[in-house]
């Protein structure tokens, strides 16, 4: 916590002055943060809040009792983000990125991410999960229904190459940014919802004023998630704003 009482995302520190001098240094060669949002996946929602509300309210709340969870595990898999294969950016970049965020995906940040999301649980550090786990169980209690794992096949497997121009390992680490952006931004919704859900009055009775203290753990995963999305729209900014040389010994712009 700030002096003020406000919340302070763990591993921010460091974080958020580096980001903000590397967006400013971004923005002096001409570039920009990626422009994307979570408009990108503007639809229905199934159940949407009052559904959901509807389901609590009458005796169904197994349901939502299940999403706490399985965004629990789901959540605690994004440890794995710390193990991801960074290959040498430099070596097929012609501009010098030393002074770039994209220099230090291997060196830190997504180390960083990935602490944020599972935590490490081998040294007693808790993530994501731990908190939406905390959250689902003020609201419900620790035993309310049994235990629920998320369905297989969640994550798309796409085997077809889109840069061509470059090799395979570089695609894979610039899909790789671009596709965890859609999954933070599918959360933003999600996760917004959720609070709706938890603070809707006379739904949860005598435990309102704890699911109210659960819908404030998930205001403080959503503030951790910002500083994600904020890193990746970096990341794929600083890509669009360089060049790549080609398999073919050329050069293409990242913006292309």
């Amino acid at each position: 916590m700030l002096v003020d009482g406000s919340y302070q995302p763990p591993r921010a520190l460091g974080r958020v002055p580096a980001m903000d001098a590397w967006e400013a240094a971004l923005t002096e060669r001409g570039g920009a943060l990626f422009p994307a949002s979570a408009a990108l996946l503007a639809g229905d929602r199934l159940p949407n809040i009052e559904q959901q509300v509807v389901l609590v309210r009458n005796g169904l709340d197994v349901r939502f009792w299940n999403t706490l969870t399985i965004v629990a595990k789901i959540e605690a898999r994004g440890a794995f983000i710390a193990l991801v294969p960074v290959p040498d950016l430099q070596a097929v970049i012609v501009e010098d990125i030393s002074g770039m965020a994209i220099d230090r995906l291997a060196t830190g940040l997504l180390k960083a991410h990935s602490i944020d999301e599972g935590g490490i649980p081998d040294q007693g550090i808790g993530g994501h999960d731990e908190m939406w786990f905390a959250a689902r169980d003020l609201a419900f209690g620790p035993e309310a229904y049994p235990d629920v794992e998320p369905q297989p096949g969640l994550a798309r497997e796409d085997v077809t190459r889109y840069l061509p121009e470059v090799s395979e390992e570089i695609e894979q680490i610039l899909s790789f940014i671009a596709n965890v952006l859609i999954i933070e931004f599918r959360a933003e919704i999600g996760f917004a919802e959720t609070q709706a859900v938890l603070t809707t009055p006379g739904l949860f009775g005598k435990r309102a004023a704890d699911a109210a203290l659960g819908a404030e753990i998930v205001g403080r995963i959503r503030t951790d998630e910002e500083i994600h999305v904020r890193s990746l729209s970096l990341h794929l900014g600083e890509l669009s704003n360089v060049t790549f040389r080609t398999l073919e010994g050329g050069t293409i712009a990242g913006s292309k």
